[in-house]
């Protein structure tokens, strides 16, 4: 079934393909609506849902007299609440139900391998995109998806490609592929995509992957969609830049004369009604887990946030929280997280009632734990790397639980790091250590370096998740008071020149 499915996607694009050769040079107008980002399934501070994204895409095409083209840039079949149980079904379901035309497959979507993204590809209704990355296992490219995409539309073609930065193999597939330079990939299929008739050509891609002058790609790419977690914005250069995700409500809109540069605006989706045929698909997906999701497991006594710009750069209190439980489970010496995996981004108020589906919102990878043994001096280079990327808030990032660090975010990389203690005694140099990691730190996920001869456990301790490990460590307290203890200290900022001072 699988490979016949194959098969006729295949026999899609070649007559897309086809077509675009035949195509007339004619202008004609459309619009396309882009976002990405979005792997939230639960409505975040009533300015955003699926429901309402959808409704917004059904109406802005019921109301336009143009082709409407709705472009997802990825990174949203994953991490949420529900993938974890079904590897992302759920969502190719609700973007088959909006009318996706095109998905860019993003890094998110590679969260559980490629092989479950290949399975995703076979249940959407539209073409799933990526050109730059090969499956080293058969030097093909990825099973399902496609590498470039002619739209056909009433007046003309329109070409897609989408390429991927290389930290791919940083952040998640880190053993399984290859990945083609991203922007000499993507000029050298525009250039293809306009022989075959495309009469423009739109390339979705990460910011991270874009040259510093976008100048050299105003020969062969027509418009940039940017995939980001970021206030979604327009960026006038020579070629159109126009940036879209998060579940902030906001979606951008890009209105195209062809042979015309094109324009864009963002709009917002949060005064919309949420789309009955989504919101039905989505309780069918969300009954299942009811009765686990809306389990009431702690008081929080203070506020406390999980918000990327202060769980990425600092000491969090709730990611202090979440090491604890981590250390307890697994009775190491100390434990360590990356802050990448904690994706809530939320701020939370003292009497907020924290359920399971806020932990897995907060935990949405799930992973398992792994037990390492460290000496001081390995220690300090996991450190090192830790706060190595800090100003781009990175989440290699570490909360960590048992012992403190200072650090000085002033001095190069690579020495930063000034002094390890555990209770506020410097760590013995020779000793060794017991240190809890996520499964995806250990099997070198960003770009941390973990040799085998120092895994405890050759298998994940007890093989439970890491949303499991906290919630189960929430419940059993009842109130929790997370709090700042000093365990990550800058010694750099102003504020801790008098601990500096001490040091020296």
């Amino acid at each position: 079934m699988i490979r016949c499915l194959k098969d006729i996607k295949r026999t899609t694009l070649v007559i897309s393909l086809l077509l675009g050769v035949l195509v007339s040079s004619k202008s004609f107008s459309l619009t396309i609506l882009f976002t990405s980002n979005i792997p939230n399934v639960f409505e975040t501070d009533g300015a955003y849902s699926i429901g309402k994204l959808g409704s917004y895409i059904k109406s802005y095409r019921r109301d336009s007299d143009e082709t409407v083209i709705f472009v997802h840039g990825g990174d949203s079949l994953f991490p949420n609440a529900l993938s974890v149980y079904d590897s992302g079904v759920h969502m190719v379901d609700m973007l088959n139900t909006i009318g996706t035309d095109i998905f860019a497959v993003n890094q998110r979507e590679f969260q559980q391998g490629i092989d479950q993204l290949t399975l995703r590809t076979f249940e959407a209704g539209f073409p799933m995109l990526q050109s730059n990355l090969i499956d080293e296992r058969t030097g093909e490219h990825i099973e399902g998806t496609v590498d470039k995409y002619l739209h056909p539309t009433q007046e003309g073609m329109i070409g897609f490609v989408s390429v991927l930065d290389e930290s791919i193999t940083d952040i998640y597939l880190t053993r399984d592929v290859a990945v083609k330079p991203p922007m000499e990939t993507a000029k050298k299929l525009a250039l293809d995509l306009k022989r075959r008739g495309a009469q423009a050509v739109v390339l979705i891609t990460e910011r991270s992957a874009l040259p510093d002058d976008l100048s050299e790609l105003s020969d062969t790419i027509d418009l940039i969609l940017v995939a980001a977690e970021v206030k979604d914005s327009v960026e006038d250069a020579e070629t159109l830049m126009v940036s879209s995700g998060g579940a902030d409500g906001e979606i951008a809109v890009i209105s195209w004369q062809l042979g015309q540069k094109p324009s864009a605006k963002i709009d917002s989706v949060s005064s919309y009604e949420e789309d009955t045929a989504i919101r039905v698909s989505l309780d069918k997906y969300l009954g299942r887990l009811e009765l686990i999701l809306e389990r009431e497991l702690v008081t929080l006594q203070v506020d406390a946030n999980t918000t990327k710009s202060k769980i990425r750069s600092g000491e969090s209190a709730l990611g202090n929280v979440f090491a604890d439980a981590i250390k307890e489970e697994v009775q190491t010496d100390f434990a360590a997280i990356n802050s990448g995996a904690i994706r809530g981004n939320r701020e939370y108020r003292a009497g907020d009632i924290i359920k399971y589906k806020d932990i897995q919102t907060e935990l949405p990878f799930g992973g398992s734990l792994y037990v390492i043994n460290v000496i001081k001096k390995e220690l300090s280079a996991l450190m090192e790397h830790s706060v190595s990327r800090v100003n781009k808030l990175h989440g290699a990032f570490f909360q960590i639980s048992g012992f403190e660090v200072l650090y000085d975010l002033s001095k190069p990389v690579g020495k930063r790091i000034v002094r390890l203690t555990k209770n506020g005694n410097e760590l013995e140099p020779g000793k060794s250590y017991t240190l809890a990691i996520p499964d995806y730190i250990r099997y070198g996920g960003d770009g941390y370096q973990i040799r085998e001869e120092q895994v405890v456990n050759k298998v994940s301790v007890r093989e439970r998740l890491m949303w499991n490990v906290v919630s189960e460590y929430l419940d059993r307290k009842g109130q929790v008071t997370p709090k700042l203890e000093g365990r990550l200290v800058d010694i750099s900022t102003p504020l801790r020149s008098n601990i500096k001072a001490s040091t020296e």
